[in-house]
């Protein structure tokens, strides 16, 4: 979730130093060390304290410029803005000037090995700091569960650059440092105004779980192969099915199997035959809707998957017609 506090995001990495170091400590108590957040020249007279400075931030290319929700004209304010914050972490040890440094370095290799171990800061990292304490948090509260999560990177800096980055010191040597870029922080957007107005029907595209759905359908097309070309009798699978009659084969030949989904669930599933020759007939015929229970010939076969049936020439009554017989041999397809 967006945030409005960048300060957030300083006290979780300062959370996560504080746990992690005291536990690569052996579990020391709470205080043994410090970590400051304040610029690094402004940490003296220090002892075991480790300063980690937002002094950057930046827009995030991979998320500018994406529209926010609502429909406002300067709908650009009300999309959360992407950033990467950069830090610099120094250690401070001011006790004995023999072993300052050596401290420093000690605690700095703690420091490194924390956010190379801890990349990622989120919800459900917790560190036992083994000091009595058990597990504890270390993504700030006001910002647990809300989906937050951070991301750390150690920024490959060229010795010159660190060089460059203390050279407004001119009285000072180039302190040992790190510098990380952590991302992506969402600043917290102008809430939307105006949206879109309530949906008062359904688009056609939608449909409820479970319907029937009809995804295709084939068919087994047999045929003489002229003389010249060796002759004999071919079959062919063709989509969409073409259920064309031969009275002459035993049986007649005309199967057509029509593939779906949910076709057993719900309302009764019918057969339905339609031809342009019924047209002319007195009256006129659209279509009939086949009985299998009176034409048991036709092997009309329903699953869930598909409806299967062998077209026969002759159909007995119709449950749409039953005062018309369809002519005995029609080029009927199943619906």
């Amino acid at each position: 979730m967006p945030l409005a506090d960048l300060s957030l995001v300083t006290r979780s990495l300062r959370t996560l130093l504080d746990l992690n170091i005291r536990r690569l400590m052996g579990g020391v108590a709470p205080g043994a060390i410090q970590v400051t957040t304040q610029p690094p020249e402004r940490v003296a007279h220090a002892a075991n304290t480790l300063n980690l400075y937002l002094f950057h931030a930046s827009e995030d290319p991979h998320f500018r410029n994406q529209p926010g929700p609502g429909i406002d004209r300067a709908n650009i304010a009300r999309a959360p803005l992407s950033l990467s914050l950069f830090y610099v972490l120094t250690a401070h040890h001011e006790q004995n000037p023999d072993l300052d440094a050596l401290t420093e370095q000690r605690m700095m290799g703690f420091a490194l090995k924390t956010l190379h171990d801890y990349p990622i800061v989120d919800d459900d990292l917790v560190i036992d700091a083994g000091a009595g304490g058990g597990p504890e948090p270390v993504l700030d509260t006001a910002m647990r569960g809300h989906d937050n999560t951070l991301r750390v990177i150690l920024r490959p800096m060229t010795p010159e650059d660190s060089i460059n980055f203390w050279s407004a010191q001119d009285q000072n040597t180039t302190r040992f440092s790190a510098y990380y870029e952590v991302r992506v922080v969402q600043l917290a957007p102008e809430p939307p105004q105006r949206f879109p107005g309530i949906v008062l029907s359904i688009g056609q595209y939608v449909r409820e779980l479970g319907a029937a759905k009809l995804t295709g359908s084939r068919s087994i097309v047999r045929f003489a192969v002229p003389l010249a070309a060796g002759g004999g009798e071919q079959a062919i699978e063709v989509t969409p099915a073409q259920a064309a009659l031969d009275p002459a084969a035993a049986p007649p030949v005309g199967a057509a199997t029509v593939a779906g989904e949910n076709l057993t669930v719900g309302l009764a599933r019918a057969l339905v035959l339609r031809t342009a020759a019924w047209r002319a007939l007195t009256p006129p015929v659209a279509r009939v809707e086949l009985d299998p229970a009176i034409n048991p010939a036709w092997a009309v076969r329903i699953a869930s998957d598909r409806i299967a049936s062998l077209a026969v020439p002759i159909a007995g009554d119709c449950v749409s017609a039953p005062d018309r017989r369809p002519p005995a041999n029609p080029a009927s397809r199943p619906r």
